[in-house]
């Protein structure tokens, strides 16, 4: 009877061992899962700032553009009037 016992004793162990082992491996892949779940929502963060940087360098860049380009405007049409000034005189050599 005793080595029916053991034989009881020892396969209620390799159950609670079993069920321990499967306990662990589940809270394994739970903490994975939580870890997946902080790293993709850190990245997240990171895609939205850099987006948002994006805008602004996009920003400051068609600012700069506008400013180039106002500029522009304002040299052309001084070079107009010069131009202008140089045909009514007759004298394109004049022009500066």
């Amino acid at each position: 009877m005793h080595i029916v016992d053991a034989k009881n004793i020892l396969e209620e162990e390799k159950k609670k061992y079993e069920q321990k082992r499967k306990e662990i491996l589940e809270q394994k892949h739970q903490l994975a899962a939580e870890e997946q779940k902080k790293k993709d929502q850190e990245l997240k963060k990171i895609r939205r700032q850099d987006i948002a940087q994006g805008r602004d360098k996009n920003n400051n860049f068609r600012e700069e553009e506008h400013n180039l380009l106002s500029s522009s405007e304002v040299l052309l049409q001084e070079a107009e009037a010069k131009l202008s000034d140089a045909i009514k005189a007759g004298n394109m050599d004049h022009i500066s």
